[in-house]
């Protein structure tokens, strides 16, 4: 006669004791791939979704300037031009015009931060519209506008915001990349989510020590974030940090989620952000 275990005990039990013979025959139990180091992977074009100028110099930064000294096309979207980027335009205790005068000058201002960043990279910019700290009123509209973009010029890999990141911005964004790529795109459409507010769960590293000093530099050029908060020492020490789990004895690493774009829509929905 067969034990029936309740449900609740049978989950102590396999977190308890699950041997590794018997991992295979718990397929409703979560199961994580191993994390590996990754070359730079196959492809062409490169297509990085970034919600405010600097996401992309300081999540995939190495990432960018590897491809692009491949000889490969790299592409960066900015799904907003970072006018909510400082406490002056936040402060709802100054006059309104003030704030929008301040507003529109740090658009300009950023946008040649990232212009000079890219530059650094090796990519070249489209800009977007969407609203700096209010991305999901947006996310329809932006996500047409991708999707027409890239069935236009399609991507062979796209690198988006984890979609568990913990900016609201950063979530939204990894939902318009989903949505764009989910109509134009095909399912297997290789995904690359990097972190940049919070740490991901990593299942690929990628070694960029060779560019390194280019990220920082690069990240170094968005001067009116950098002013308030040392992105490059916090970059230089997640880098160390991933580059030391995947055993690199020295150097840098940027860490991704790799999957494809039907796994990353499944991840933006288990997750419901």
């Amino acid at each position: 006669m067969a034990i029936q275990f309740k449900q609740p005990l049978l989950d102590v039990i396999v977190r308890r004791v699950r041997p590794g013979w018997l991992r295979p025959l718990l397929l409703a139990y979560e199961r994580f791939g191993p994390l590996q180091n990754i070359g730079l992977p196959a492809g062409h074009r490169l297509s990085v979704i970034a919600p405010h100028p600097d996401d992309e110099s300081i999540g995939c930064g190495g990432l960018i300037a590897l491809w692009a000294q491949a000889g490969r096309s790299v592409e960066v979207i900015f799904l907003t031009q970072g006018e909510q980027g400082s406490r002056l335009v936040r402060d709802e205790s100054r006059p309104l015009a003030e704030r929008q005068a301040a507003g529109a000058q740090l658009r300009a201002t950023r946008r040649r931060e990232a212009t000079a960043a890219l530059a650094r990279l090796g990519a070249e910019a489209v800009w977007c519209d969407g609203r700096d700290g209010a991305l999901q009123q947006d996310e329809g509209r932006l996500a047409d506008r991708l999707a027409a973009h890239w069935q236009a010029s399609p991507p062979d890999i796209l690198a988006a915001p984890f979609p568990a990141d913990r900016h609201a911005d950063h979530a939204v964004a990894a939902r318009i990349a989903s949505e764009a790529a989910a109509t134009a795109l095909p399912p297997g459409t290789e995904f690359l989510a990097y972190e940049v507010w919070s740490p991901l769960p990593a299942n690929a590293l990628l070694d960029i020590t060779p560019v390194a000093g280019t990220k920082w530099q690069a990240i170094a050029e968005h001067a009116s974030q950098t002013a308030t908060t040392d992105y490059v020492a916090a970059a230089m020490a997640l880098n160390t940090y991933r580059a030391r789990s995947g055993g690199q004895a020295e150097g840098y690493a940027e860490a991704f989620h790799r999957t494809t774009a039907a796994g990353f829509a499944e991840i933006c929905a288990r997750l419901k952000v």
